[in-house]
Formats: C-alpha cells, sequence, structure tokens
C-alpha cells in the first residue's frame, strides 16, 4: 500500500516514532524491524518490507511542490493560518508533505 511509499528510512528513530504514535500505518512487525534496522544497521528489515527498502532508504527531491501551490495563488502566511482545518485535511496535508 501507500504506506510504503514513506520513506521512513530516512527519518531519525524520533521521527519515526512519533509519525508511528500519530498514525498506525504499519503493524507493530513492520514498526519493530525498521526500528531494530534503524538502530543495527547490519539488520535485516522483514521480507515483506525488503522489498521496499531502497525506496524508503532514499532521500526525495526537495522540490517544494506542495509550497508551490501556495506562492502560484499568492497566499500569505496568515491567510493560511487563519483557514480552520478538520483533522482528516491536516492528515491529508501531512502526508502530502512526505510525500512530495
Amino acid at each position: 500500500g501507500a504506506q510504503y511509499s514513506v520513506r521512513f528510512l530516512t527519518m531519525t528513530c524520533q521521527q519515526f516514532k512519533a509519525g508511528q504514535a500519530a498514525t498506525q500505518f504499519l503493524t507493530k512487525e513492520e514498526e519493530e524491524s525498521i526500528l531494530f534496522y534503524m538502530l543495527h544497521k547490519r539488520a535485516v528489515l522483514t521480507k515483506d518490507l525488503q522489498a521496499y527498502q531502497v525506496s524508503m532508504s532514499t532521500q526525495r527531491e526537495k522540490n517544494n511542490g506542495f509550497l508551490k501551490h501556495f506562492r502560484k495563488t499568492k497566499l500569505q502566511n496568515t491567510e493560511v493560518k487563519a483557514v480552520k482545518s478538520s483533522l482528516a485535511e491536516k492528515i491529508s496535508i501531512c502526508i502530502a508533505c512526505i510525500l512530495d
């Protein structure tokens, strides 16, 4: 699924734990495998995650694609902050930033 497109292996352990705690994208076994891999570089990911290891460990290009939308529409930071968003919208924006 889409959860394997997230660049988990480019995060710090703290970032990974905070993100996983908030989203629960991964199973407990996947979470433990990734954390163990982060802490012990000679470790091997579980068989299911090995297929995604390269994509999860490759840094994304810094193109600021999500932010370009705000620049193109010439929104000011104050206007963006004033917009009230639902939890679902905030999560969608978070995921868009991660995947962008």
